[in-house]
């Protein structure tokens, strides 16, 4: 192995993936549409709804997906399509932490170990709506939520390698934070499960949370906040992402988060 002696210059600019966070109904469906109708060239870009009707109030090329087996078949078909997209915005990924309960339930009963999870009077349960089911996340001690991370992090990796550049939303809910001063505050986080949330935050160039001022949408990627920040220099602070006119149209200016060369 010849060890490194000379600098390499940085060749990536832009954030192959961005989480964005925000509370229901603040725009975002809205702001990742048009990233396919304004930005991205003609038909490079695509929103994946896992929200039943998330799209339905806005013009974009998207497709609806709500179940596992239509997220598997949308992941071959994206590969044997010659991988099309140069975007691909999922919403909302919170959605998909949900499944991933229950696809990790599954995933367990299919182990040595869970052979007798979901046995009731010696009959194995595999109907999720049946009374007597039980998650993974009922295991005593929070042993089962490791089945239900694996999932949804092997389905991240799927994810984000079917396009150059990925953007995955998420809801946010609410929690209490402490401040410097020791008072608790009321804040909000990224609503996903466990561990997921932090080991995703780390695997993604960039993390923003969407804030509403007036007319205008900015995402934040504020360096001192527990959830924001990434490894992109032109994102820090407050950045411009959309506007609302006089005809209440919205006009996106995604140029400030992808930076065309």
């Amino acid at each position: 192995m010849e060890l490194p002696t000379k600098i390499t210059k940085a060749d990536k600019i832009n954030p192959s993936t961005l989480l964005l966070f925000a509370p229901h109904k603040r725009g975002k469906t809205t702001i990742i549409s048009k990233l396919t109708t304004d930005f991205a060239k003609e038909g490079k870009g695509l929103v994946v709804s896992f929200e039943q009707g998330g799209t339905d109030f806005n013009d974009a090329v998207t497709i609806e997906i709500n179940s596992v087996p239509e997220l598997l078949e949308f992941i071959e078909a994206v590969k044997t399509a010659g991988y099309p997209y140069e975007y691909i915005a999922y919403d909302t990924l919170t959605k998909l932490d949900e499944w991933s309960e229950y696809a990790g339930t599954y995933k367990y009963m299919d182990k040595p170990q869970g052979k007798k999870h979901n046995v009731v009077d010696g009959v194995r349960i595999k109907n999720s709506k049946h009374p007597s089911f039980e998650t993974v996340h009922e295991i005593p001690n929070g042993f089962g939520y490791r089945y239900s991370r694996e999932v949804m992090l092997d389905w991240y990796e799927q994810l984000r390698s079917l396009a150059p550049y990925t953007i995955f939303v998420a809801h946010t809910k609410d929690t209490k934070e402490e401040t410097k001063n020791g008072d608790i505050v009321d804040s909000q986080d990224i609503n996903l499960t466990g561990k997921v949330k932090n080991i995703l935050a780390t695997r993604v160039d960039a993390v923003g949370k969407l804030i509403v001022e007036g007319d205008n949408r900015y995402i934040s990627f504020q360096a001192n906040s527990k959830a924001e920040g990434g490894r992109c220099a032109h994102l820090e602070g407050n950045v411009l992402i959309s506007t609302k006119n006089k005809d209440n149209s919205v006009t996106t200016f995604w140029e400030n988060i992808y930076k065309q060369k």
